[in-house]
């Protein structure tokens, strides 16, 4: 489990991952283990918002809806 800051810094920094795929699969995963809210919240949307493949995007969107 992470601190919430340790959290936020991951979800902030996953936007250097250059894969679409790699950062969906990590928020993803970041979804269904942390309840998100406030700024890691808005992490998460902002990093799910810069995937430029729409399906990854979705799927990454998507998996914050059904999380914890």
């Amino acid at each position: 489990d992470l601190a919430p800051e340790a959290l936020l810094t991951v979800l902030q920094s996953s936007r250097e991952i250059g894969s679409s795929y790699d950062r969906a699969t990590l928020l993803v995963e970041i979804a269904d283990k942390y309840q998100l809210s406030g700024a890691a919240r808005e992490a998460y949307l902002d990093a799910a918002g810069s995937i430029s493949s729409q399906y990854d995007r979705q799927r990454a969107e998507a998996a914050l809806g059904r999380g914890k």
